[in-house]
């Protein structure tokens, strides 16, 4: 019988190759590993000579990951998750700290006002927060839990709803009243799609079948914390979402200009390993996160 070590690749390659295929760059991939970039691409190139198997593909200076590369990838990223997670555990460092993963918008607006609760429940532990816009950096050892937008389905990853997508037209109450909406720009964070993301004008007008804003100019901002800049000092209409601009829009008198929608399983969920060292803090977490 072949010794276990005879048949793995070496573990360092393995965690190299995760931050690559999470990245889809050997450039991000190095920063975060902090080594130079050759030194990824070698340890790419000596697995890929271990296993005798192309991982990933270059198109036109585009990284993807090869059929054989994307199912070693979700195995990898499933296996380092649950021993990080176990050393964790062995180490006893679950007891006392918390990381939690989130977008800037998502932590100002939402997350943030609601850790004075979340420390009220967990007094002994230290809470702290990843701010990231990529997901991929809330992966392996970055973040205990993560709050993402999605339709609830990471590979590797145990997803609980925290509130769904349900987004409707606001602006400023002065402009509530207006008759014609042709003059008003439409306030927009536009996405690149590639997974399920939060809505845009575009799907609200079409999920809607609404004319009202057919004729609007829009007006595209970075970050949405920036939109809704905009749309309390009355520059245009933004689209708020139940649960998530609920507090802002009271705080700045917005109102609402238009219909609701909804998009079935769409919403922010608490994200985390399937195997998790701590089910008492994940119990209380999500039990805070979902009533407060």
């Amino acid at each position: 019988m072949a010794h276990l070590k005879n048949q793995l690749p070496p573990v360092n390659a393995l965690v190299v190759f995760e931050a690559a295929a999470r990245h889809l760059n050997f450039s991000r991939a190095s920063d975060e590993l902090r080594v130079v970039q050759p030194a990824v691409t070698r340890q790419i190139r000596n697995l890929e000579q271990d296993l005798q198997v192309s991982l990933f593909a270059r198109n036109n200076n585009k990284l993807t990951l090869t059929v054989e590369g994307e199912k070693f990838y979700r195995l990898v990223q499933d296996s380092l998750h649950k021993i990080a997670s176990m050393s964790a555990a062995l180490r006893g460092s679950e007891s006392n700290k918390l990381v939690i993963g989130s977008t800037f918008a998502f932590a100002n607006l939402w997350l943030a006002p609601r850790l004075p609760a979340l420390r009220k429940a967990l007094p002994d532990t230290h809470l702290n927060l990843l701010i990231s816009e990529q997901y991929e950096d809330f992966g392996t050892g970055s973040t205990d839990v993560s709050i993402r937008f999605g339709d609830g389905h990471w590979p590797g990853m145990a997803a609980h709803l925290l509130f769904a997508e349900e987004v409707y037209p606001i602006a400023a109450r002065t402009m509530a009243t207006l008759e014609h909406w042709e003059t008003v720009p439409l306030l927009d964070q536009p996405n690149d799609a590639r997974d399920l993301n939060w809505m845009t004008w575009p799907q609200w007008q079409s999920k809607t079948g609404s004319a009202q804003f057919d004729e609007c100019d829009r007006l595209n901002f970075d970050s949405y914390l920036y939109v809704l800049d905009a749309v309390r000092n009355g520059e245009g209409v933004a689209l708020g979402m139940t649960g998530l601009t609920d507090e802002f829009e009271a705080a700045h008198n917005l109102v609402q200009v238009g219909p609701r929608v909804r998009r079935e399983r769409a919403g922010y969920y608490l994200v985390h390993p399937e195997w998790y060292p701590n089910d008492r803090m994940l119990k209380v977490l999500i039990s805070v996160l979902r009533r407060v």
